[in-house]
Order: structure tokens, then sequence, then C-alpha cells
């Protein structure tokens, strides 16, 4: 979770997680109640969200960094 913890913190330029801005990264809140397509969902609108606010660069060279163990991949 840390991994998306701090993504998130650069898609909203945020330190705390504000709810009301975006909705937190399923790995942080409901990683066992969510499936693989809700999961892919919520990081696709992740993404969507920092483009549309100018932190996608920032975004993407933070992800580039991600060891690929921390990712979930689908089948």
């Amino acid at each position: 979770g840390k991994y998306w913890d701090k993504a998130f913190g650069i898609i909203t330029q945020s330190k705390k997680r504000d709810n009301s801005i975006l909705l937190t990264p399923l790995v942080l809140s409901g990683w066992h109640y969510s499936d693989d397509e809700e999961k892919s969902n919520r990081f696709k609108a992740h993404i969507k969200y920092a483009y549309e606010n100018d932190t996608w660069e920032q975004l993407l060279k933070y992800i580039a960094t991600v060891p690929d163990d921390a990712w979930h991949l689908r089948d």
C-alpha cells in the first residue's frame, strides 16, 4: 500500500487522503471487497485525474520506480 499511498499523494498534490477530491486507491481501502475490474477502473480514474490536473508527468516518473512485485496483474 505504501507505493499507492504515495502515488495518490502525487496525483492529488496532498499528503492527506481526501475522498472529496478523488476516491482512494482500492489497495488502501477495500482491496478484499473489490474485484480486478473495480481495481483497474479506480486506477484508470486516478491516471485520468492526474492527466487532467497536471500531475501526469510526476506520476509517470514515480510509477516507473515502483517494483514489479508491487503490481497486481490481471489474468
